[in-house]
């Protein structure tokens, strides 16, 4: 209990501010670092979605060609490009997911595989010599 004789400010004077400020600045230096990584974050989903196709970008291309934004010339050799990029895609789809990756020996269609499980080549009236 206080005693009647004492002033309310020694409470006050046992009060320590520097406590407060050290808190502040830890929450504040949380925050801007909380702020750091979500800037970051968002800046890496962008960065991945940004990428367009090959075709994305012959579609994008050509409707800048029909808009006048490019000329003619300028539109064929894109194309040109592009079409490029496009025809090896659909020549090879499995290297086209993985291009930093070279083609593995043998991994085409097979042409004239063995049976598997042990089935019988089927029947084609065609006997060997």
């Amino acid at each position: 209990m206080i005693a009647t004789g004492q002033p309310a400010t020694v409470l006050a004077a046992s009060w320590d501010p520097s406590i407060l400020w050290t808190g502040a600045y830890l929450a504040g230096a949380l925050l801007v670092g909380a702020v750091f990584l979500e800037l970051f974050r968002r800046y890496l989903r962008a960065e991945r979605t940004d990428r367009l196709s090959d075709s994305e970008q012959l579609t994008q291309y050509r409707t800048l060609y029909e808009q006048g934004a490019i000329s003619e010339e300028e539109f064929n050799r894109l194309r040109a490009v592009l079409g490029g990029e496009l025809r090896k895609a659909a020549r090879s789809p499995a290297t086209a997911a993985a291009p930093d990756q070279p083609p593995t020996p043998g991994a085409g269609p097979p042409t004239d595989a063995p049976p598997r499980n042990g089935e019988p080549p089927p029947d084609t009236g065609v006997r060997p010599a």
